[in-house]
């Protein structure tokens, strides 16, 4: 088994645990995995009503994630998805690159 790349390893430490990305990263999948789970979070990422392909809502998994610790504070909510697209984005991008190579 091979180890997380330092700079996914970085990224990823941005992004709820529980997020797929996040597990495949560890599991230290291939690139092209990386990046179609990558794709499927960003797009549930988009707004905090988002639905993740296992179901739950954008909003759920950072509540779960303890980013936000008031579950009324729906700015703060909005800024940890912000920050988690962000992330995401970083991730998607380092990946293709990876993959191509």
């Amino acid at each position: 088994m091979g180890t997380v790349h330092p700079i996914l390893n970085e990224y990823s430490g941005q992004i709820p645990k529980s997020l797929q990305t996040y597990k495949s990263i560890h599991a230290v999948e291939n690139y092209e995995v990386i990046v179609e789970h990558t794709k499927q979070e960003m797009a549930a990422f988009r707004s905090l009503d988002g639905v993740l392909p296992d179901g739950r809502t954008v909003r759920d998994v950072l509540k779960e994630s303890g980013c936000e610790e008031s579950i009324e504070d729906m700015d703060g909510l909005d800024k940890d998805r912000i920050r988690v697209v962000g992330a995401l984005n970083l991730i998607l991008e380092f990946s293709e690159a990876m993959a191509e190579d």
